[in-house]
């Protein structure tokens, strides 16, 4: 009579436990990556949410039409061109998970500050926070994701992160601009602000909450 050794009757268990192992990784990966692609997907949101309502802005503050293209290309430029060295530098040097956190706050502050600028200058300041908290997360989300992901998946892996920031970006103009008619047509009304300050505000508030529950839950650490 045969009888099997402890080691071979032990290989089929090891290598459950390996697969199992494997498995549970994967999902708590791709778990991160989804929360990831929801960062750039609010950090989309955030910076073009002043698109739909730029008119209503360039009227209450009399701004030229040079002013407002200043405003929507400059303002965003500046931050990718004085910072992607510092930056990377950062990235790979620093705690990824604290920095993605800090450009959330710095377009969470940048898109509230929209909702109580006064002049030019200070729109011209709060759209470049917006903008560069925005910008100088997707370098950082994307070296996560490298890190999550092993080199075969990581195309696959990168396809939410550019999803979040298309859609998001897309869902800026369209939550914008149905809460700015909202506002306009008097249906809704949050608070004292005029109409096309409003949803910035909004969207300041509801960043902040994600960003909050983010950084407690540590899912991008």
């Amino acid at each position: 009579m045969q009888t099997s050794s402890p080691a071979a009757s032990a290989a089929p268990s090891v290598a459950a436990d390996a697969l199992h192992a494997r498995g549970v990784r994967l999902r708590t990966a791709w778990g991160a990556i989804a929360v990831l692609a929801l960062t750039l997907f609010s950090a989309a949101v955030m910076r073009s949410v002043f698109s739909p309502v730029q008119e209503a802005a360039k009227a209450e503050l009399r701004l030229s039409d040079v002013q407002l293209s200043l405003v929507q290309g400059l303002a965003a430029s500046i931050p990718i061109a004085l910072l992607a060295l510092p930056l990377g530098r950062l990235v790979d040097r620093g705690d990824r998970r604290w920095l993605l956190i800090g450009m959330a706050a710095t377009w969470t502050l940048g898109t509230a500050m929209t909702a109580f600028v006064w002049d030019f200058p200070s729109l011209f300041v709060a759209r470049m926070l917006a903008g560069l908290g925005a910008v100088c997360a997707v370098p950082l989300v994307i070296s996560l994701v490298a890190d999550l992901s092993p080199p075969q998946e990581r195309g696959r892996a990168m396809m939410p992160l550019n999803m979040g920031i298309q859609i998001g970006a897309a869902a800026a103009l369209v939550l914008g601009g149905v809460l700015f008619g909202q506002l306009v047509a008097g249906t809704l009304h949050a608070t004292a602000l005029t109409p096309w300050r409003e949803p910035h505000l909004i969207f300041a508030v509801a960043s902040a909450l994600a960003a909050s529950s983010r950084s407690v839950s540590g899912d991008t650490s």
